[in-house]
């Protein structure tokens, strides 16, 4: 897995092949297929790793703050991998793992922060709205050279506008 991601700094995912990451990775052939069927499961894999993460830090979430540096170095440590599935047929695989980690995040957050919800509007609606705000910010990040403080201050930015 941790080949596919150096490959994917400089060759996109479609043009990656199992024999790259085998290269890369310095293992035959067959010890790919020991672990993985094909390509396909490498960023599952992976995804599942990205999704792992995200959701550590959930749980040692006690403020937004952690959250918002969390979110603004992994856009930044992992732009051009995620930039790059983004572009693919897989980018479902990232995103919908994503969207669920941060709705969970947004619903802990909410309730933390105790935060009035006004009458006629549901906080599922609130939360949602900001996920699709943030995964879309997200992707627009990964398509910049935006550094870890901008990034940040994005996040942050986001989150007052909609929560305060």
């Amino acid at each position: 897995m941790k080949a596919l991601i150096e490959l994917l700094d400089s060759k996109p995912l479609d043009n990656v092949t199992i024999q790259d990451i085998c290269d890369r990775a310095e293992v035959h052939r067959t010890t790919f297929y020991k672990h993985y069927g094909s390509i396909f499961d490498v960023v599952n894999a992976m995804s599942d790793e990205i999704t792992g993460k995200l959701l550590e830090v959930m749980e040692v979430l006690d403020s937004k703050e952690i959250w918002f540096d969390f979110l603004a170095k992994f856009i930044t440590d992992y732009r051009n991998p995620l930039k790059n599935i983004n572009k693919t047929k897989y980018k479902d695989m990232l995103i919908s793992p994503l969207a669920v980690v941060l709705y969970e995040f947004y619903y802990k957050l909410f309730k933390m922060e105790k935060k009035e919800i006004p009458d006629g509007v549901k906080m599922e609606w609130l939360i949602r709205y900001h996920v699709s705000g943030t995964i879309a910010m997200v992707e627009h990040w990964l398509g910049t050279d935006c550094t870890q403080e901008e990034c940040r201050k994005g996040i942050e930015g986001m989150y007052n506008m909609i929560f305060s």
